[in-house]
């Protein structure tokens, strides 16, 4: 086919290559609707500190001294489900909280310590409550964890400080002679400097998360809104137009060949 046989084809097709465009069009307008709607996705950054030194945390259960040590483990705790159930007890926020959860995006360099957060929504006010209430939520229930871990920890030294009192009146009641002479016992002093460098880290303990800036709200879309919309619309038209031709180019080959074995026949 020749370019005048082409040009001729077009001129007697140009309706089906029309429809196809138009339909095309409205096809990536409808589908592509929802994920064209605007997205704003303001930041909020915090500093993750490093845990308790091990000299505390040894006192810690072993699933506890894990996650103290891991870093990385820590900061997923901010896409968490625990942590976005809080922000939503906290802010009164109409979310679900596993949504709320999956929409929780990290960024982080893996060395400074400083993490970015952001969730995105529709709405530039409700994604910057959303940011900031994450991050007030985990900022606020790391303190109120690691609290709870030398509360625990120090209870339990405090017990085994009470024991080893125990064995010593024990071992001492044994003894004959002066009230002054009394033996010793090596857990006793064990569990009095265990209790010690525990009460020491809980009363000089720091915020594990410390927030460095609040979220504000974005006076840019991020994603989305009619640009996108529009750039959706124009690809659908121009793939629709493209399917047309196509389609055209098959039926003139289709007619073409029809109308061959007509003649030959007669």
């Amino acid at each position: 086919m020749g370019l005048a046989d082409f040009v001729g084809m077009l001129s007697r097709r140009w309706l089906l290559i029309v429809i196809a465009g138009v339909v095309a069009a409205a096809a990536a307008f409808v589908v592509g609707g929802e994920s064209a709607a605007p997205l704003y996705s303001p930041q909020a950054e915090v500093l993750v500190r490093e845990g308790l030194n091990d000299n505390i945390a040894r006192m810690f259960p072993s699933y506890l001294r894990d996650v103290n040590r891991d870093w990385n483990t820590r900061v997923a705790g901010l896409s968490s489900l625990a942590t976005a159930e809080a922000a939503i007890d906290a802010g009164g926020f109409d979310i679900d909280p596993a949504v709320l959860a999956d929409r929780v995006q990290i960024g982080t360099d893996g060395v400074s310590g400083f993490v970015t957060v952001t969730v995105s929504d529709t709405d530039p006010q409700v994604a910057a409550d959303l940011t900031n209430g994450i991050v007030s939520a985990y900022a606020r229930t790391s303190r109120e964890v690691q609290e709870q871990q030398l509360n625990n920890a120090i209870t339990a030294a405090e017990r085994q400080l009470a024991a080893a009192a125990e064995r010593v009146v024990e071992l001492n009641s044994t003894l004959a002679g002066d009230p002054g002479d009394y033996l010793g016992d090596g857990s006793y002093s064990q569990a009095a400097a265990v209790l010690d460098s525990l009460t020491l880290g809980a009363a000089t303990q720091v915020d594990p998360v410390v927030i460095v800036s609040e979220a504000a709200v974005p006076a840019e879309v991020a994603t989305g809104g009619t640009a996108d919309q529009l750039k959706t619309v124009l690809f659908g038209l121009f793939a629709g137009l493209a399917l047309g031709v196509l389609l055209a180019l098959v039926l003139e080959y289709l007619g073409r060949a029809g109308a061959g074995k007509s003649g030959s026949a007669a």
